[in-house]
């Protein structure tokens, strides 16, 4: 019920902030993610995200057990998400931010080539 009620008044925080500075923001919901990955590892043994073990961190797993296996662990220990979680959650940051187009790269790099260029010449000279 907390968490909720944050999720909403971030979420009309961010609103407000995109209307009055005429800005757009990229949100990536890591709470709603986390629960993604713990539903696929409970109810689909990890057919999505491949991580099958959410509940014993991998510093605490004893040898042989699914707690010392980084490959299939959310935690690495009672705070860290293991590296598998980082890659997910890199992964899904990514596709949330857009790539920018061709034309604006080459806009943006064209003019500092063009006064690297010159820089390069008049220090030569």
């Amino acid at each position: 019920m907390i968490a909720s009620f944050c999720a909403t008044s971030l979420a009309s925080s961010l609103d407000r902030l995109e209307a009055e500075r005429s800005i757009q923001l990229f949100r990536l919901d890591v709470f709603d993610l986390a629960h993604q990955v713990v539903a696929d590892a409970r109810d689909h043994a990890g057919a999505v995200y491949g991580i099958t073990n959410f509940d014993v961190p991998i510093f605490e797993g004893a040898a042989g057990s699914p707690g010392a296996d980084p490959s299939i662990s959310m935690f690495a220990d009672s705070l860290h998400i293991s590296a598998v979680t980082h890659r997910h959650l890199g992964t899904a940051a990514a596709a949330t931010v857009p790539e920018p187009s061709s034309e604006i790269l080459i806009a943006t790099l064209l003019p500092l080539c063009a006064a690297l260029c010159r820089g390069n010449r008049s220090s030569n000279r």
